[in-house]
């Protein structure tokens, strides 16, 4: 009854266990081998992604414009990421 399995696991260019390595998948490969040969299809998330920022404050506007509860929910955290500086480096 599993449509996808979305997972954040691995890397390109730094790892958080070593540098291809994301530390879900590094601390319970058994798992991972059951998810990869389930026949399920997956999405796997490097690592690397969450250290980039693709979206910019007028973006951020139009998903609050959706109005639903989930969407202003994600806008809050992503405006609130951006006031505080999290993504200043980029």
């Amino acid at each position: 009854m599993i449509h996808c399995i979305i997972i954040m696991g691995g890397a390109f260019l730094a790892g958080n266990t070593t540098l291809a390595v994301q530390l879900n998948i590094y601390v319970d490969p058994e798992a991972v081998k059951r998810v990869f040969i389930s026949g399920i299809p997956f999405y796997l998330c490097l690592l690397d992604i969450t250290h980039e920022r693709y979206s910019n404050e007028e973006e951020l506007h139009k998903i609050d414009r959706l109005g639903s509860r989930e969407a202003r929910f994600f806008s809050d955290i992503l405006q609130q990421s951006l006031d505080i500086g999290i993504f200043s480096d980029l």
